[in-house]
């Protein structure tokens, strides 16, 4: 999954580097516009999960490498009327109750497939709702996934021939659960935070983080307590040094970071105060040798946790301003 810009990373870049390391030939966005503006799409499918808008796209949808996952019965009535049948992918809905066919839908399925002489899909595949929890014998994803083999089951005694499927997002991945499908759709584990788990402090990741956050020092000062800091006057609890960096939520550092942990060096400071469009005050008891501030590294899931949010808003919060250096 390469969506919001490879989770706040570079579409571009990420892709290029799978392609040219040959980890992987499908990629997935969420919405056709994620592909307007990239320059060269290459051999690779892309699949556009969530919004399709194949009306508005017609043209763009006709290169051999863009493929509609479909959801709903209009969409898959245009889709036949105008494309190829060999680019067939179907969503179903399993029980998460976002987008996707549900098993009522079947029979409206089946009959739109038969009516355009259609022989085989290329694949269907379902979502998980929670497969961040551990997967037992009772829980929702044995479920759903039950649900998904009776789906596939249907259309194969419908007379269709399947190619491909897949249901295992990172946290089914994780613990290994759906893989027996002809894919896996990686997403979150791709850029090293965990998935199962994310919300336990008590299961390790067994990943690297790719990316990092860091800053440097423009200002650095020594105030006494009780000094008033920023928009809003904010008091010091106590005497340290306040420096201040050119980042803020113009960024993609939020106002809720306040009160997350940095480093600098060997010492660790907090963001303080209120967090500006261009800058953030970072409040350290000590004076920090250092000039560079790294915001978050290898601790992304345990800073997720401190400002209350997930690894996934915390990446895709970073805008285009910040500039990127790619280490190979």
């Amino acid at each position: 999954m390469v969506k919001a810009n490879a989770y706040g990373h570079d579409i571009e870049t990420i892709v290029s580097y799978c392609e040219q390391e040959k980890l992987c030939s499908d990629f997935g966005v969420a919405s056709i516009n994620e592909l307007v503006d990239i320059k060269n799409l290459n051999d690779s499918d892309f699949w556009v999960f969530s919004e399709v808008d194949l009306k508005n796209n017609h043209e763009l949808y006709k290169r051999k490498n863009i493929i509609p996952v479909l959801s709903n019965l209009a969409d898959l009535k245009y889709f036949l009327d105008n494309f190829d049948h060999d680019k067939i992918v179907l969503k179903f809905d399993t029980g998460m109750n976002r987008l996707g066919f549900v098993e009522s839908d079947l029979d409206g399925v089946i009959e739109l497939l038969k009516k355009n002489n259609v022989k085989s899909i290329k694949h269907v595949l379902t979502h998980f709702s929670s497969s961040y929890f551990k997967i037992k014998e009772d829980s929702k994803a044995c479920d759903q996934f039950q649900l998904f083999q009776r789906i596939k089951e249907t259309l194969k005694s419908s007379g269709f021939t399947i190619y491909g499927s897949s249901c295992s997002n990172s946290g089914a991945i994780e613990q290994s659960f759906g893989s027996d499908e002809t894919h896996i759709r990686p997403g979150l584990m791709m850029y090293g935070p965990k998935s199962y788990g994310i919300f336990n402090k008590n299961i390790e990741s067994r990943f690297k983080t790719i990316s990092s956050l860091k800053s440097k020092i423009i200002s650095k000062k020594f105030f006494k307590q009780n000094s008033e800091i920023g928009y809003g006057d904010t008091k010091l609890d106590e005497d340290g040094w306040i420096v201040i960096i050119p980042l803020g939520y113009g960024d993609g550092v939020l106002n809720y970071y306040v009160g997350a942990s940095v480093k600098c060096s060997n010492e660790v400071g907090k963001i303080f105060g209120r967090v500006n469009m261009d800058l953030c005050f970072i409040y350290f008891k000590n004076e920090p040798s250092g000039d560079e501030i790294v915001i978050w590294d290898d601790n992304l899931v345990e800073f997720s946790n401190q400002v209350r949010s997930i690894p996934y808003q915390v990446l895709t919060s970073i805008t285009q301003r910040v500039p990127k250096v790619f280490k190979y």
